[in-house]
Order: C-alpha cells, then sequence, then structure tokens
C-alpha cells in the first residue's frame, strides 16, 4: 500500500447516493495520483464528543462504512479516534499533522457543508486555502439533490421514520437494513404458534414502528420474511418507557437461530402497529399480514 493517498473525509452514515459522488471523485483522483483512495471517518461520532447530551441514531454501523466503502471501490477505510485531544487540534493542525503527515495525503474531497479542526473554526473554504498554500488538491463537492431535497442522512432516518420506505431505499441506492444477533425473547410468539426471531441490533436507530415486508438473512441464505418493530402494545400497559423490539418472521422456517447473526432488509411497510383487544384478533391479523407478504414477495 502506498504511503501516499487520495482522501475524502466525512461521516458518512449510511453512504447514500450524495455520499457516493464524493467517493466517485475519489476514484478519479486515485487514477490522477497512482495512490490509494482512503475514506476517512471517526469513532465516536465527533458529537457524541463535543455534545454528549444530544442523542446520536446512526443509520449503520461502522462495519458497513468499511464493507460499503470497499466494495464501491475504495483501497481502505480509516477510522479516527474522537476524544477531547483530537478535538481541540487547529484546522491547520489537523490538516498538517494528520492529512499530510500521517497519511500522506495529495488530494481531498469532502463536501460543502465540511467543518474541521477546535470549535469547527475550519470550513470548505479553509481546507482549500491550506490546500493551496501546501500543495494538496482540494474538491469541495456541491449538495447532490433529486428531484425533491438534498440528499442527507437525516432525510433518510425521517423518510423511515415516516414508513417511507421506498424513498430511504431509493437516497441510500440500496436497501435500509437492521442487523444483529437473534436473542432471547418473551416467547410470546412461540406461545402462539408463530415463532419469531428477535434481534439485538447494533445500532440505536429504528423505522418508525410498524409491519413490515422484508428479507432476512441467515448465514449467506435469504429468505422472505415479515418484520414488527416496536413495542407489542397488545401485551404492554399503556404508558412510555417500553424498549423498541424488532421481531422477523421468516416465511417456512422453523430453525433455531438464537445467537446468530441476521440481517434484514427492509422492503415495504405493510401497516403501522396496532394495540388488539384479544389475542385471538392479533393472531388473526397476523395471518393476514402473513397471506399480504406471501404475495408480495412473489
Amino acid at each position: 500500500m502506498s504511503d501516499k493517498r487520495v482522501i475524502t473525509i466525512g461521516n458518512f452514515d449510511g453512504l447514500h447516493r450524495g455520499h457516493q459522488v464524493l467517493l466517485k471523485t475519489l476514484l478519479d483522483l486515485r487514477e490522477k495520483y497512482s495512490c490509494s483512495a482512503a475514506v476517512m471517518s471517526f469513532d465516536p461520532h465527533p458529537v457524541q464528543v463535543l455534545h454528549p447530551d444530544r442523542e446520536v441514531h446512526k443509520l449503520f454501523d461502522l462495519d458497513d462504512l468499511e464493507e460499503t466503502a470497499l466494495r464501491l471501490g475504495a483501497d481502505e477505510v480509516i477510522i479516527e479516534k474522537f476524544d477531547q485531544n483530537y478535538a481541540h487540534q487547529t484546522a491547520k493542525e489537523f490538516f498538517c499533522n494528520q492529512l499530510i503527515g500521517r497519511y500522506g495525503a495529495q488530494a481531498l474531497v469532502v463536501g460543502y457543508d465540511f467543518a474541521f479542526g477546535a470549535g469547527r473554526e475550519g470550513s470548505s473554504k479553509t481546507l482549500q486555502l491550506l490546500g493551496d498554500e501546501f500543495g494538496v488538491e482540494v474538491h469541495v463537492v456541491p449538495p447532490v439533490e433529486d428531484e425533491s431535497h438534498v440528499i442527507s442522512s437525516s432525510r433518510i432516518r425521517q423518510a423511515l421514520r415516516d414508513h417511507k420506505v421506498g424513498e430511504a431505499t431509493q437516497l441510500l441506492g440500496r436497501p435500509y437494513y437492521l442487523r444483529g444477533p437473534v436473542v432471547r425473547g418473551e416467547g410470546r410468539g412461540a406461545s402462539i404458534g408463530i415463532p419469531t426471531a428477535n434481534i439485538q441490533p447494533t445500532v440505536t436507530f429504528s423505522p418508525g414502528y410498524g409491519v413490515y415486508l422484508t428479507k432476512t438473512w441467515v448465514q449467506g441464505t435469504v429468505m422472505p420474511s415479515v418484520t414488527n418493530v416496536g413495542i407489542n402494545p397488545t401485551f404492554r400497559d399503556k404508558g412510555s418507557g417500553w424498549p423498541t423490539k424488532v421481531e422477523t418472521l421468516i416465511l417456512d422456517y422453523d430453525q433455531s437461530i438464537y445467537g446468530e447473526q441476521i440481517q434484514i432488509d427492509f422492503l415495504d411497510f405493510l401497516r403501522p402497529e396496532m394495540k388488539f383487544e384479544s389475542v385471538d384478533q392479533l393472531i388473526q391479523q397476523i395471518g393476514i399480514d402473513l397471506e399480504t407478504a406471501r404475495k408480495k414477495h412473489q
């Protein structure tokens, strides 16, 4: 691996279609400079360090960033440990010590809203001025829009909260998913003859409560499924504070997969989560959901 790099910098949550324009620019620069193309991000998210009172709900975990960036052509993903010491670097210190000194940056690609350095003192314009001073080519990519608005991670999160799975898929350029290990639930599904797999997602963000058409990956095999995201209100007393649960019912599958890492791809929204007057009504509705899912999966 060359000691010289072209680098794109950002949080890249979801590595959505807007981010992919930065990556395409990066890969073009790789050819120009004949060196490695690197995607640089930070862990923890800078907001968690600078504003610990604020919640950060990421679409995907860092493993997804690495997997997706490499799949789309990057040579490496650099994850910088972000702490108070790192945050106190001035913009020029970050540019000179990290980007040039440590990583041999030949060219940089950032978004229009890029900010860096202590107190976010540096902007994309600052980066261009430093690039001119130290001989590093800097590309600032303008906002990437579809027919409606700027493509952004926050817009994708809002689409998912609003059950707009198709919009999220279109903005991401791939299906939205949740993944994690299958954990023991309360056993209610099995008790009514409808066993589900409960997962512990690797991220805290989840889409709006409801029932979704999904496909589930188990040990490299993908199978049609129906997934509920919510709090199981039929079995809960009124009030808030119940943890969000993600449980999937894989069609025509009866193997035990406790402890397995699975991935649930969200394809479509079927209905909101509802509180039923009786378990029998719930079972009846689940039967309708399964029939709907089978037709849509065909």
